[in-house]
């Protein structure tokens, strides 16, 4: 006893068993399972794609409209593409890692100079106190007190300057003594 449907006619196949067979082809042939379309995905079937099939095995079986279009040429097309992006993505990652040692780097140099900066600081500001005080001009304080020398760290460029003082009234002229003839050119504006 035979399991295939009856033929109507010896010559002529349905439409129905036609695409019974050519899902069947496919599932054979398709070692695969593919990403499911939305058809299969609702019905929990598998989904196999011939090679150049615009329709899965299970909707071309129900004669359904078939929203997987996957093809073999596009799926090594979506893989190569996805090695590309892949390679730069650890080319970009090397990069940034490079950057970030160098900036580690600058940092680094950066403080050695601002360390070399403090130094020198340091240095001239003890130069200028020896002067000062070989010259007689720099009042002794008590190491408490705050000594009269600028700091650093303000920003004396933002300090507005005016010339509307009197500094014959803050430094009154002396009578020449020590050999220098006080200056006749006045700052007042």
């Amino acid at each position: 006893m035979s399991t295939s449907p009856p033929l109507k006619d010896s010559h002529r196949v349905s439409s129905t068993l036609r695409r019974k067979a050519l899902a069947a082809a496919i599932e054979l042939e398709s070692p695969f399972a593919m990403v499911a379309c939305s058809n299969c995905a609702r019905s929990g079937d598998t989904c196999y794609f011939g090679e150049r099939s615009k329709k899965c095995s299970c909707c071309i079986r129900k004669n359904a409209d078939c929203d997987g279009s996957f093809a073999l040429e596009e799926f090594r097309r979506v893989a190569d593409e996805k090695k590309v992006l892949q390679e730069k993505s650890r080319r970009k990652r090397k990069e940034i890692a490079r950057l970030r040692r160098a900036l580690a780097d600058a940092e680094s140099e950066d403080n050695s100079i601002q360390d070399s900066v403090s130094q020198l600081e340091t240095i001239s500001s003890n130069m200028l106190r020896r002067e000062m005080r070989a010259l007689g001009v720099l009042e002794e304080q008590p190491p408490e007190s705050s000594g009269a020398f600028a700091d650093p760290e303000l920003p004396w460029m933002e300090v507005p300057i005016t010339d509307s003082v009197d500094w014959e009234l803050v430094f009154p002229a002396s009578s020449g003594d020590d050999g220098v003839e006080p200056s006749s050119a006045s700052c007042v504006s």
